[in-house]
């Protein structure tokens, strides 16, 4: 209207011809009759300009640069080369500001790569065959095309909601005809990249043995010679020359856990970059695809696979150790402290106490610590196992503390750290010798030097000879104190002479005064404590001597204000007492005898005497309670006569 011309768009849809022999570009002709052909063309701005049709050889993948990949990088992208045959050199490029509404083939021009989730070996034509074939599919731009090479952005594929899944790649250069997909050749595996936590445990671990680490996040996936763990000398990027890192395997253990195993001694030797002190604290990180091939293909992305963890320690062997009892009852609960001397150890930077120009140890803050009991005989753990129990019996640490001091000798200011470690024993199933010792690392490994324990059956003692004896006489009375033979019943070995010794002996030389006044810590040994009913309480060293069928302890009594009857208790280990029924000991007066009658007898016949005085005791069934002394002769009491 008005002089102007009215246009009607209407859309014809037509299959190319399949009997095309040569390659080539063609101009494409429209004809309404069948008759007449008119060339066919497309409005580019105001200029018309013709429609071509290129036929080329059927393209096909051969291979591709990776096989896997994340399926999707935060903030990065990556690069994926795909390797065929028949890739057009200079494909059509997109028709520039094209008009969907009046053209609508502008995109069929562009060359693309294909994502989609599909069985490998389906045929596969069209936007429509492959919308039917699966709604997952994704399309890529292609950076660069040469006669075998396509270079393309992998899509972000993290709508899918699998953690690993396989598809295929497929290349178009028109929007219909797709490369065919086969088996082993165009598969791509995808996988979730996990999210990892700076939580590394343990983070401490023995400088000479090799320590399995615990690294913790979400998604993690079994995917053995793909996840690893960087060990390295430095948390970031490292600049100094040499080895400063290496790459070990990661073990999947769940979604949420994975294991690496960090090698005895550090891989880092001290250079003037990396001295010594440093090459004792590694960085670890984990990447859920850390092979070499990765980091030659795209060093962009291997390096932002890797998430940092955390830092882990590697510790000394610990020099000196002293505990407040070498036994114990197998009944467990029994409270004791031991104390670990660690002179200047140069080798820590956290966790550390300074003491001069030099570090200590501080295990204090150390939540993998464990105190373990190491049995010492081979058949003893083939035992302990089936219980329950681990390769090692754990103690339950209820405190620690930690103190230094410095000791001026000669001329020179020596320093002394102390870690004084408060713990409970553990319920022992049998009698039991074992060697306590400390973990940095959650019981993998122990240090320290040999503490022999032995754990003993709660018996409580049968007797004690003598019953009775004089408070306060100058020379005391001797008590031995008789066990059956329980207390070490079910012990498999049994224990030998030179264990029990060593266990039931008092620490030697030991001062309740550490060095620098520092509190001590000492093994107290056997002890025997006599209680009377008014509260009164002696408590007297005692020593021990093994025998498998009935052991025996042997203490001095003390003296006492007034007479009494005392119940008596032993401990063999100094801190858990046990008494029995019968082992009892009466404290009484020394007798006074004021006046004796007659004053004299005949030598060959007896004569009864009646003495006179105070303190006297009265029988108790057969025992004798008084004895005379007749030029150094005893004499039986007169009733007994």
């Amino acid at each position: 209207s008005g002089g102007g011309v009215n246009f009607q768009l209407f859309k014809l849809a037509s299959a190319s011809p399949g009997n095309v022999t040569r390659t080539g570009r063609y101009l494409m002709c429209l004809s309404m009759n069948g008759v007449h052909f008119l060339p066919m063309r497309y409005r580019v701005e105001s200029s018309l300009r013709p429609f071509y049709w290129r036929y080329h050889e059927t393209h096909r993948v051969r291979k591709l640069s990776l096989t896997d990949g994340p399926i999707n990088i935060p903030f990065l992208t990556y690069n994926l080369e795909i390797h065929g045959d028949n890739f057009p050199v200079k494909p059509v490029p997109p028709v520039p500001n094209c008009d969907w509404v009046e053209v609508g083939v502008c995109e069929d021009f562009a060359p693309r790569v294909f994502v989609y989730v599909g069985a490998a070996g389906t045929t596969v034509g069209g936007y429509g065959s492959l919308g039917q074939l699966t709604p997952l599919a994704f399309s890529s731009p292609v950076l660069n095309v040469s006669s075998g090479v396509i270079s393309m952005v992998m899509p972000d594929m993290s709508v899918i909601s699998a953690d690993d899944f396989v598809a295929n790649i497929t290349v178009s250069f028109n929007g219909y005809d797709f490369s065919p997909v086969r088996a082993g050749v165009t598969e791509f595996s995808f996988y979730r990249i996990p999210t990892v936590s700076r939580q590394l445990s343990p983070s401490w671990g023995h400088y000479d043995q090799s320590t399995l680490v615990t690294i913790f996040g979400q998604d993690f996936q079994p995917t053995p010679g793909r996840s690893k763990c960087r060990v390295s000398s430095c948390s970031g990027a490292c600049d100094a020359e040499g080895p400063v890192q290496t790459m070990v395997e990661a073990t999947f253990v769940s979604s949420t856990q994975m294991v690496c195993e960090l090698v005895a001694r550090p891989p880092f030797e001290p250079t003037d970059e990396v001295p010594r002190d440093t090459s004792r604290r590694v960085y670890v990180s984990f990447t859920p695809d850390g092979r070499p091939s990765i980091q030659r293909q795209n060093p962009v992305m291997y390096e932002k696979l890797m998430s940092p963890v955390g830092r882990f320690q590697y510790t000394n062997e610990i020099r000196f150790m002293n505990v407040s009892a070498r036994a114990a009852p197998t009944s467990g609960g029994t409270a004791m402290t031991l104390v670990v001397i660690n002179h200047r150890d140069a080798h820590v930077d956290t966790g550390q106490v300074q003491v001069g120009d030099k570090a200590c140890l501080d295990m204090t803050g150390i939540d993998t610590l464990v105190i373990g009991l190491l049995p010492t005989s081979s058949s003893v753990w083939k035992i302990v196992r089936p219980t329950g129990y681990l390769d090692y019996i754990p103690a339950t640490i209820t405190d620690r503390r930690f103190e230094f001091v410095s000791v001026v000798v000669g001329n020179f200011e020596q320093g002394f750290c102390y870690m004084y470690i408060d713990v409970e024993l553990p319920f022992i199933p049998y009698p039991l010798e074992a060697d306590l010792k400390v973990s940095f690392d959650r019981g993998q490994h122990f240090t320290g030097p040999s503490t022999p324990m032995v754990f003993y059956n709660p018996s409580p003692p049968e007797s004690n000879i003598p019953s009775r004896g004089a408070r306060a006489s100058a020379v005391r009375p001797q008590l031995t104190v008789y066990f059956d033979n329980t207390l070490f019943q079910g012990a498999n070995p049994e224990f030998s002479v030179a264990q029990t010794v060593l266990a039931f002996t008092p620490t030697p030389a030991c001062e309740p005064i550490a060095r620098g006044g520092a509190p001590g810590v000492c093994a107290m040994g056997p002890m025997c404590r006599f209680t009377t009913p008014s509260g009164e309480v002696r408590t007297v060293p005692a020593t021990f001597t093994y025998d498998p069928f009935q052991s025996l302890v042997r203490c001095t009594a003390p003296a006492f204000d007034a007479s009494a009857l005392a119940q008596v208790s032993v401990s063999l280990d100094g801190s858990t007492f046990l008494a029995g029924a019968a082992t009892t000991f009466l404290f009484f007066d020394v007798p006074v005898v004021d006046l004796v009658l007659p004053t004299t007898g005949f030598w060959d016949s007896r004569t009864n005497l009646l003495l006179s005085g105070r303190g006297f005791l009265a029988a108790e069934g057969d025992t004798h309670l008084i004895w005379c002394l007749f030029d150094f002769r005893d004499v039986l009491p007169a009733g007994d006569a």
